[in-house]
């Protein structure tokens, strides 16, 4: 048996009607061709009348009124089910708003970003850079719905939190330096030189704080406006800064692993709670638990 639904509708609509000329002006349709389609459900049936039409008086038949809440379910069920369609297709097609902290190195989110397009059919993605306070509330807000970031307080703040890859913070110097040899380098060992504090560096307060117990010496400048302004005073001579241990370096800087103490930064993966079940979201982190993050050396 081969069921239509534009027959079921029909039938729908001339039980509701009970008027074969107002059921085909519901359909849109003429009325040959309604009484032709009501024929046609009829002989798949049995050939058993559904509908009774009698001189002045057009009314259900028993099967008429026996099958009319099936075929009601059948049409209910596919209406159901091309609206699931419809939003799927919508969720497949709505941009995920992803924020990535602002130091975080774009090599290594460029890659994942790559390998997770390619797994995810063209997953479309609004991206936003941003300091880890913003990031956090952005969050909060529902302005974004998944942030690569490191701040810890986030943890607190969703159910969903992948731990991606961890990076020490490492020790910027010009290569002519003599510390600048790549090998593991103390802040006391650093005392006396100029210090140049990075204006987004998410341990800014805390290097500032073992700095005082040190007794590096501060540099007497303005907090620098970028990271590319205190790397070109490195590079200079003019003094050290600190860097994640995966941040792009330019050359004539090394890095060299901080130790005493030393400082290393957890990088997550953190869900908005509001959006944690979309289906963006759900490829996203599937993508992120199957990706070869970096491991510290």
């Amino acid at each position: 048996m081969n069921l239509q639904a534009r027959e079921l509708r029909y039938f729908l609509a001339l039980s509701e009607t009970l008027s074969f000329t107002e059921a085909a002006k519901r359909c849109e349709i003429s009325q040959p061709a309604l009484t032709r389609a009501i024929q046609g459900l009829e002989e798949k049936l049995g050939g058993r009348a559904l509908i009774h039409r009698e001189k002045g008086h057009t009314h259900l038949s028993p099967l008429g009124l026996a099958m009319k809440p099936y075929f009601e379910a059948v049409l209910n069920e596919l209406h159901s089910a091309k609206e699931e369609a419809r939003a799927y297709r919508e969720q497949q097609r709505q941009a995920l708003r992803l924020g990535v902290l602002n130091t975080l190195e774009p090599t290594v989110f460029s890659r994942f970003l790559e390998t997770q397009t390619a797994e995810t059919d063209k997953l479309a993605i609004e991206l936003h850079e941003t300091t880890a306070p913003n990031l956090s509330e952005m969050l909060r807000r529902g302005d974004i719905d998944v942030a690569i970031t490191s701040r810890s307080d986030l943890n607190q703040e969703s159910p969903v939190v992948i731990p991606l890859f961890s990076e020490r913070l490492m020790i910027a110097l010009p290569s002519r330096h003599p510390l600048a040899t790549g090998e593991p380098t103390s802040l006391q060992q650093a005392a006396g030189e100029l210090f140049l504090p990075r204006l987004n560096c998410e341990y800014a307060a805390e290097v500032l704080r073992l700095i005082d117990k040190t007794g590096i010496e501060i540099a007497p400048t303005a907090t620098p406006v970028s990271d590319e302004w205190v790397l070109s005073m490195v590079h200079c001579g003019s003094g050290f800064t600190l860097l994640p241990e995966y941040a792009h370096t330019p050359p004539g800087i090394v890095l060299s692993p901080m130790l005493e103490p030393q400082l290393i930064r957890k990088i997550s993966l953190v869900v908005s709670t509001v959006h944690q079940q979309d289906l963006a979201v759900q490829q996203l982190l599937s993508a992120a638990n199957a990706f070869n993050w970096p491991t510290s050396s």
